[in-house]
């Protein structure tokens, strides 16, 4: 059970509209509604038509743009959802077809800021090393690899486990905790292990975690590792949202991991990382390894740039 709504399930009912059905009109309305065939079921879409009403999610969105690019549109998701009509957005296509600056329109790409050596990257693993530590921070237990990864942590007895988590207080976030690890794992008795949890009620965004100075202090002191999984992994929003939460979160993990003692950081990075990669001028693609983290990629949404920009702090 995945906790989505079974759409299936829902009863079925007829849309009825009086508004006549506008087709395209011009070449970039037609471009539009011929890529969208594949992801919206509705055969006679109104160029005038919400697409988002009409069933488009943030998923399908992010396919759509994906297609978009193979006509030499670049267009980011939030565009979309900002000009949700074919007749918008084709209007956006056709200013900057136009003007031949796709910089200057919000239909641009982002690219990397920062520069590093794409090679000889040093591999960073989940360290063995971590596992005989006796006190370990996790964050993001609230999410599903976090709640996995405790789990598994949990199985070494001789390990004491932090969790960091956002809430109005501490036994809001302890009755989170909890909730997510009986819904992934129903037939663990998590009763028995408890008093080898301990809740700390902060939030990665803010200074010191948003602990008070004493609590901060002794924490430092008695954390020897961290696993790093706190983040907003919603592929679509506003940009400072991934800011807050991806990048600076991780800037005060970091922080927080070269105060008081130093301590082993697992950073749980994504393929999000790899963005999108121009062809060389041979008409073939740089591939993008393990090894690899910046060879002149973009990203077209924030999500995957916030990842980035992380990974470059660590």
């Amino acid at each position: 059970n995945s906790r989505k709504v079974n759409r299936t399930l829902l009863p079925n009912f007829k849309k009825v509209q009086n508004i006549p059905k506008v087709l395209p009109r011009s070449n970039e309305e037609q471009l539009l509604y011929d890529s969208l065939k594949e992801l919206i079921t509705e055969s006679n879409i109104s160029v005038e038509e919400n697409l988002i009403d009409l069933g488009l999610t943030s998923l399908s969105v992010i396919r759509w743009v994906m297609i978009l690019r193979k006509y030499g549109i670049n267009i980011r998701p939030q565009v979309v959802f900002m000009n949700p009509t074919i007749e918008k957005l084709a209007e956006i296509v056709s200013n900057s077809m136009h003007e031949n600056s796709l910089e200057q329109q919000e239909l641009s790409v982002i690219t990397p800021t920062e520069d590093i050596s794409s090679t000889n990257l040093n591999m960073l693993k989940l360290s063995q090393n971590l596992l005989n530590k006796n006190n370990v921070l996790i964050t993001g237990t609230t999410g599903f690899l976090g709640i996995h990864l405790l789990q598994n942590l949990l199985i070494n007895p001789n390990i004491y486990i932090y969790c960091l988590i956002r809430d109005s207080n501490i036994e809001n976030a302890k009755m989170r905790l909890l909730k997510n690890y009986h819904w992934h794992f129903p037939d663990s008795n998590i009763s028995k292990i408890l008093n080898r949890i301990i809740i700390i009620n902060g939030d990665i965004s803010k200074f010191r975690l948003g602990l008070d100075q004493s609590d901060w202090e002794n924490l430092c002191a008695t954390i020897d590792g961290v696993y790093h999984c706190a983040a907003n992994v919603r592929h679509l929003g506003i940009t400072e949202t991934y800011t807050y939460n991806n990048y600076l979160g991780t800037e005060n993990i970091i922080e927080f991991c070269k105060h008081r003692k130093p301590k082993i950081l697992n950073f749980m990075s994504t393929v999000a990382v790899m963005g999108l990669i121009k062809k060389s001028s041979n008409n073939t693609e740089d591939i993008f390894t393990e090894e690899n983290l910046n060879i002149q990629q973009y990203f077209i949404d924030p999500y995957s740039e916030s990842k980035y920009k992380a990974e470059l702090k660590v």
